[in-house]
């Protein structure tokens, strides 16, 4: 298992979707909003995301072929996640 939560994905047209599920929480949570985006500009991406001043929160620890991600949290506290493109995400995972 890779995630801490249960999910499921869906790939609409070229839009990668991600749903977690989990309890609520007592604190500050948030929404994730996943993008795939080429490895290429991903140091172009994460310097425009720390020059923006938002807060960086830790990534999880990453088996080998996937991706890296920057998660940070923006104001209207809404999780964002970059995904290398290069990684086709076209399944659903039925066990959700």
């Amino acid at each position: 298992m890779f995630s801490i939560s249960r999910e499921k994905y869906f790939l609409i047209n070229d839009q990668w979707i991600a749903i977690m599920e989990g309890e609520s929480l007592a604190e500050r949570t948030y929404n994730q909003v996943a993008f795939k985006i080429d490895d290429g500009e991903f140091d172009i991406h994460e310097a425009r995301i720390r020059a923006s001043e938002l807060e960086i929160m830790n990534s999880r620890p990453r088996v080998k072929g996937e991706g890296r991600s920057i998660y940070f949290m923006i104001t209207t506290v809404i999780y964002l996640n970059y995904t290398p493109a290069h990684l086709r995400i076209d399944w659903l995972d039925t066990a959700l």
